[in-house]
């Protein structure tokens, strides 16, 4: 056994391996430790700043034995701060990749710099006929070109992939990117995207799955018709991975200031500067699809059900026992029954004041500079400029002048 091997068993959890397996059943049950996520990314972290020479060695050291060890191996490769140096370690790594998860782990941040050089390296990965080196292309695609730097041929490449080497499970995990793809593309293009969902470009199976992961991965809401089961498989394959992270931040001691802010940073969808969180805090997604902008100031217990995204503006300050929910169920009994949701965002003005035990509701809108007092119970939009109270919630008076000041 290895230094680090011995290190990881160290860190095992029997339990959380026995309920990880089920989800990568690619991976055979004798090649997995049980290493909780963030207890990789901080011994990722600590190898990487005390041990270097050691991180170098394990990085060249192809194949690992154990599926921990990859996911080990992505975390190191996901801090390399050198484009080139990253390139050629995510190279020499990808053959070895033989599940959904280590592939998905692998996210290098230094690919945010070198947009132009990656999107080459983006079109072999695709090219590829190793079944995650496809999907790791893919994801990037997702991760880095569908914001500023969308192109609307970036869709239709995806769509042209058509993986087939014979083995049903490695189709089935191209395919599923191919579909999240699609529908993070939905949510995020959905004008430019939409008119290849209608001309039914992608296989019924990739069509279906995508309309089906678009409420989940960034939220296509119920105006737009789209139900979904908020127990499917899938959708937890990939909330897991947040839910962990949450975790690990409620751990932080109560002066570890540099710790929060790495996690918000990290794993919220937007954080602005200048922004505050006491803990504990509650999350669906590990506040995965939360926006924060500047000079936010959350108190004790934020109630967070961001199965849909919600925006918080700059200097808003929420009192402790806040609860925020974008998720609702059908009122018809029967597609309740089935576990059926839809989502539908929250926006939060900027300069708004939100009292203790408030909870607003999905879909509400709350304009600027505005009071929501203790207690109220925000079923609707509230305008900008004005103090709102009571359950249901309604306008009692504006702020004038005076209290502007």
């Amino acid at each position: 056994m290895t230094e680090l091997q011995k290190r990881l068993f160290a860190l095992q959890d029997t339990g959380y391996r026995d309920f990880q397996m089920k989800l990568i059943p690619t991976v055979p049950a004798d090649r997995a430790i049980g290493v909780r996520t963030p207890e990789l990314r901080k011994l990722a972290k600590d190898l990487r700043k005390q041990e270097p020479d050691l991180a170098e060695a394990f990085l060249g050291d192809l194949p690992h034995d154990y599926f921990d060890e990859n996911q080990f191996h992505a975390f190191l490769i996901s801090l390399e701060k050198d484009y080139g140096t990253c390139i050629a370690q995510v190279n020499a790594f990808l053959p070895f990749v033989d599940n959904w998860a280590t592939c998905d782990q692998l996210s290098p941040k230094v690919f945010g710099k070198h947009k132009d050089e990656l999107l080459s390296e983006i079109d072999r990965w695709m090219a590829s006929d190793h079944a995650y080196t496809v999907r790791f292309g893919m994801g990037m695609l997702m991760q880095w070109f569908l914001d500023e730097d969308f192109r609307p041929e970036y869709p239709e490449r995806v769509a042209a992939v058509r993986f087939q080497n014979g083995d049903e499970v490695d189709e089935y995990y191209v395919n599923m990117m191919r579909a999240w793809y699609f529908a993070t593309a939905l949510a995020k293009q959905y004008d430019a995207v939409l008119p290849l969902i209608e001309a039914r470009t992608l296989d019924p199976w990739t069509h279906n799955k995508a309309i089906r992961k678009a409420v989940e991965s960034y939220r296509i809401t119920e105006e737009k018709g789209l139900l979904y089961d908020c127990n499917d498989e899938d959708i937890l394959k990939v909330q897991l991975p947040f839910v962990e992270k949450h975790w690990d931040f409620n751990q932080l001691r109560p002066t570890d200031f540099e710790g929060k802010q790495a996690f918000m940073k990290e794993v919220f969808a937007e954080c602005g500067e200048n922004c505050y969180i006491e803990l504990p805090f509650r999350a669906n997604w590990g506040g995965a699809h939360l926006h924060l902008g500047n000079d936010v100031f959350i108190n004790f217990n934020l109630t967070a059900v961001d199965d849909g995204h919600i925006y918080i503006g700059d200097k808003v300050l929420i009192a402790p026992n806040v609860t925020l929910t974008t998720a609702a169920h059908p009122v018809d009994p029967e597609q309740r029954a089935k576990g059926m949701q839809f989502n539908k965002d929250i926006h939060i003005g900027n300069n708004v004041w939100i009292g203790a035990g408030a909870i607003i509701l999905p879909g509400v809108t709350i304009g600027d500079n505005s009071v929501i007092g203790a207690g109220s119970v925000v079923t609707k939009d509230i305008p900008a400029n004005v103090v709102a109270v009571g359950n249901p919630c309604r306008v009692m008076r504006e702020i004038g002048e005076e209290e502007q000041r």
